[in-house]
């Protein structure tokens, strides 16, 4: 991946970032909320970057993304934990 490519990654809002992610696992917003046991507004809200989801649904989210969560996540949890 070229320089200019991680640095238009890096400044993706947690909320980009997760419907990127989501939208290219084919996975509904609806199919995503049910698998997360959360309502399909609450996932809108994220991805509009109104709201966060709990920090104790980071992992089942880095799951469902397919993303090692000993490894990959950390892409999400930092984006998750920087200040709005």
């Amino acid at each position: 991946m070229d320089q200019g490519r991680r640095q238009d990654i890096s400044a993706e809002s947690f909320g980009a970032r997760l419907r990127r992610l989501r939208s290219a696992k084919g996975i509904s917003q609806s199919e995503f909320a049910t698998a997360l046991s959360v309502s399909t507004a609450a996932v809108c809200s994220w991805e509009q970057d109104r709201s966060r989801p709990k920090v104790s649904r980071i992992h089942a989210i880095a799951a469902l993304l397919s993303y090692d969560p000993k490894v990959q996540h950390y892409a999400i949890v930092d984006e998750y934990l920087r200040p709005a």
